[in-house]
């Protein structure tokens, strides 16, 4: 298993220990056809209280203009769920391992096509919550230690 399919796998089995009634990917179709985005979307994890999460074991403020047709996973996933019409909370909370660059290098506003997604470092920090994965590996209990452990080494691991 890649390293981002690893990370991707622990942290739903740490969410799914720390939210039993949240689900792992489930697909979600739009529940309107708005200028959302418009498509079936399959988020990391949904928690109970309907909080949308994306695992990224490596995100970056950094999007990768030069090349449009790649984006960079952060910028992917903030396209994906942010304005989605089932996303009632219309937030995303991203769950990292590693992150990189910082908020001034994000260049605002933040668009799909045409269509403005985030304005500025305010709305940013309003609808897009980054979250590393340490909190979330230190709510397990000692039963889930083994969880942990592997979330951190490959969170240390060089990429």
């Amino acid at each position: 298993m890649n390293p981002t399919t690893e990370f991707d796998y622990l942290m739903k089995r740490a969410l799914k220990i720390l939210d039993p009634k949240g689900k792992v990917n489930p697909a979600i179709l739009p529940t309107s056809f708005s200028e959302g985005y418009n498509n079936i979307v399959k988020p990391d994890y949904v928690l109970s209280n309907q909080t949308w999460i994306d695992f990224k074991l490596h995100v970056s403020y950094r999007e990768k203009y030069a090349m449009a047709w790649k984006p960079s996973a952060l910028y992917s996933s903030l396209r994906k769920y942010i304005d989605h019409s089932a996303n009632t909370k219309q937030r995303l909370v991203i769950i990292y391992g590693k992150l990189h660059g910082t908020e001034k290098e994000i260049i605002f506003p933040i668009k799909r096509g045409r269509k403005i997604l985030v304005n500025d470092l305010t709305d940013f920090r309003r609808r897009v919550i980054l979250v590393s994965a340490d909190r979330v590996v230190r709510k397990l209990g000692p039963s889930e230690a083994s969880i942990g452990q592997e979330i951190n080494r490959l969170i240390s691991q060089k990429r």
